[in-house]
């Protein structure tokens, strides 16, 4: 492996279906595991392993040292959930460099991009990483295969002169505005009830420097700032707050 590709942050030649099977074996525990213990009942060869368990580092679902790997917060949560709850839960808490991809995506025509225009934006805007050709396309087939599994987007592969390409799912665009995907509110009853959906943001988000604050009848609004289409979620939730607050002052108005 070059320098270059040592200092390059996003992981490749990994894959999501590995990565599952690794935290399935220390699923709702704590503790360190030995890695070779682990890796001994995963039927995979030794790479494939290891690419699995950086890209878990790379999402925050492990942590590790020479010897051994356990499960952050977020991974014990994520081990314990069924398939559809882990699916939201890791979109709600994709890495940074991820959500920039997207956010490409949505904003071009479609919402869709093709993989050599992803590989442009990003040897255009990461000027100091030098991937190599073979480990910049690996990238973006790991960051493929992390989003179809999350749902937030759809890898179509190019055939007969057309070119393969990602095209952000209507879960994806739900995800970039803010909104939660998971049933966390739900289960919290009648408070859930009085915040619009626009209120709630994924918790990653709210400690960026350029978020937006409001407050309103106790509750809390924030979102980062980081385009123009930030300001149009900020917009619908002013929106979403101003018709509770007029649906109110009718209510009152009737007593």
């Amino acid at each position: 492996m070059s320098k270059d590709a040592e200092k390059y942050p996003l992981p490749y030649y990994a894959r999501m279906e590995i990565l599952l099977r690794i935290v399935d074996e220390i699923k709702g525990s704590k503790n360190k595991n030995g890695i070779s213990d682990v890796y001994r009942n995963i039927k995979a060869d030794k790479a494939s392993k290891i690419f699995a368990l950086r890209l878990g580092r790379f999402l925050g679902i492990v942590e590790s040292d020479t010897k051994n790997f356990w499960l952050t917060d977020l991974g014990y949560r994520f081990s314990l959930l069924a398939t559809e709850k882990k699916q939201a839960l890791l979109a709600e808490n994709l890495p940074n460099y991820y959500i920039t991809f997207l956010k490409w995506i949505r904003d071009s025509k479609n919402k869709t991009m093709t993989m050599e225009d992803v590989k442009s934006e990003i040897l255009s805007n990461f000027t100091n990483w030098r991937p190599s050709e073979r480990v910049l396309h690996e990238s973006l087939l790991t960051f493929t295969d992390v989003c179809e599994y999350a749902e937030i987007i759809t890898f179509i592969k190019g055939s007969r002169g057309s070119k393969t390409r990602i095209e952000l799912t209507d879960k994806g665009s739900q995800i970039l505005s803010g909104l939660p995907v998971s049933d966390e509110l739900e289960e919290r009853g009648e408070e859930a009830e009085e915040i619009p959906k626009e209120m709630t943001i994924p918790k990653e988000q709210s400690s960026k420097n350029k978020s937006l604050v409001i407050l309103f009848q106790g509750k809390k609004f924030e979102h980062c700032i980081d385009d123009e289409i930030d300001w149009e979620v900020v917009d619908k939730a002013v929106e979403s707050l101003k018709k509770k607050w007029k649906q109110r002052d009718e209510d009152d108005n009737k007593k």
